[in-house]
């Protein structure tokens, strides 16, 4: 009896140890989950600790920007300094701190890459972190996808990303926002809705502002051509505001053509070009930046931009298209950067604006009429190397006074200086072998003791 009583205590002992077991396992595993939770969590130790470095790092990226921009805001009060020298400084200031930092220019400002974050500074020094593009938050904001036409409503197809068209809906909108579905814009087919032509190329005249996501990578053929013989298009005529983003490779023949309330733009360096007509007749332009990495302003770029009286050149650009800034008429603060090779026919005709403008080393052509009836140059140098100065490349110049033509030069070409009746004494350096008939036809007085034959070329005095 006492044996089976010892037993049945036992027995008790046991189911009372296996319950604190299970109840301690629970118990751990309950502890464990928190501490799982603890550390791999939103919130956990782990994401923290990896927010903390992040935050960090920004920490050091934007105090490191903080002392370049410091910097040159003292270097620019004691040197006024060009935009591109500003540029080159911040980037040789941030490279101290991270060897693949970038400086471009922005508009009147710049955009500083730096430890994987961008920071835009402004023309008065302030600085602002960019954040990066997030396609859900973008599309938050963005309009209905129901408003544009598509090439494609197949997720899995090329065209499912690029915009063609537009429905009566989005003249609800007076800024419009692409979804970051977009990846191109053209224009190329109205909305099949049974009203006329007219009222269909009007839908997009609300628009006032157009905000196209990061993901898009093309502007296309007339994408926002308005009137002109554009029949298929759209009317952009109210269009004060567009940002073209960085990754944009491709400006297409007309594209802004004609939208004359556009009052400055800024064409992204990763597109190669600035697209043919692209901004051809858009007269409310006043300002155009165009930024390091692209390479060519295509002819007829910025034809007509009457407006226009600042545009910022960068030093990757290799070649002035022709016609690219004819009839530009109040166009008056211009560098020609070192690296540009070819001056297109009629680049800079009629930019009676201009006053000064210097003619960089690296230029190996100058063609036709480039500065033809430039009334208000006053000034020009040709730096050395350039060996010829076209046809008619300066004629019409009425008010120029003061002309530097290098040694490098051999060939003058008919009618180079022709008209040039402000040009009291025009040296001309014994370099130069051949000089056409009507070279300098109406300049007053020519200094020239070379070996061409046939003076005076049109001259009216020559000593």
């Amino acid at each position: 009896m006492e044996k089976n009583k010892s037993i049945k205590m036992l027995r008790k002992e046991k189911g009372i140890t296996l319950i604190a077991l299970v109840i301690t396992i629970i118990v751990l595993l309950i502890l464990a989950g928190i501490s799982i939770a603890m550390l791999t969590g939103q919130n956990g130790i782990l994401n923290k600790a990896a927010e903390g470095r992040q935050e960090s790092v920004k920490g050091q990226a934007k105090d490191e920007v903080s002392l370049a921009v410091n910097n040159l805001m003292i270097e620019d009060k004691l040197k006024n300094l060009t935009q591109e020298q500003k540029r080159t400084m911040l980037e040789n200031d941030v490279k101290k701190y991270k060897e693949d930092s970038t400086v471009e220019i922005s508009g009147t400002g710049f955009l500083i890459k730096h430890r994987g974050y961008e920071f835009e500074v402004s023309n008065t020094f302030q600085i602002v972190e960019k954040e990066p593009f997030v396609a859900e938050k973008w599309d938050e904001k963005a309009a209905s996808e129901d408003v544009f036409i598509w090439q494609s409503d197949d997720s899995s197809n090329a065209g499912y990303g690029i915009v063609i068209g537009y429905n009566a809906g989005v003249q609800n909108y007076s800024t419009l926002r692409y979804p970051s579905r977009c990846t191109e814009v053209q224009n190329s087919r109205l909305a099949n809705d049974g009203q006329s032509t007219e009222t269909i190329r009007s839908y997009t005249k609300n628009i006032k502002e157009i905000e196209l996501p990061d993901t898009v990578t093309k502007i296309g053929k007339g994408a926002f051509y308005s009137h002109g013989d554009n029949l298929f298009g759209y009317f952009f005529d109210t269009l004060k505001k567009i940002n073209i983003p960085n990754g944009v490779t491709s400006i297409g023949e007309n594209a802004f053509r004609e939208c004359t309330e556009l009052t400055s733009i800024i064409i992204p360096g990763s597109a190669t070009s600035t697209g043919a007509y692209a901004f051809k007749d858009c007269t409310g332009l006043t300002n155009i930046t165009i930024l390091d990495g692209v390479t060519s302003i295509t002819y007829n770029s910025f034809e007509g931009c009457t407006g226009v009286t600042n545009v910022t050149i960068p030093s990757s650009i290799t070649e002035i298209g022709n016609n690219a800034f004819l009839r530009c008429t109040r166009l008056n603060n211009l560098v020609i950067p070192e690296g540009v090779t070819s001056i297109g026919n009629s680049a800079f005709s009629d930019c009676i604006g201009i006053e000064n403008i210097t003619i960089p080393g690296s230029v190996k052509t100058i063609l036709t009429e480039a500065f033809k009836n430039c009334t208000g140059l006053k000034k020009v140098t040709i730096l050395e190397g350039i060996t010829e100065i076209y046809y008619s490349v300066f004629s019409g110049c009425t008010g120029l006074t003061s002309v530097t033509i290098p040694n490098s030069v051999i060939t003058i070409r008919n009618g180079a200086f022709g008209e040039c009746t402000s040009l009291n004494d025009l040296k001309v350096p014994e370099s130069v072998t051949s000089i056409e008939d009507g070279a300098f036809y109406g300049v007053p007085h020519i200094t020239y003791n070379g070996t061409a034959t046939g003076s005076p070329w049109g001259a009216t005095a020559i000593n």
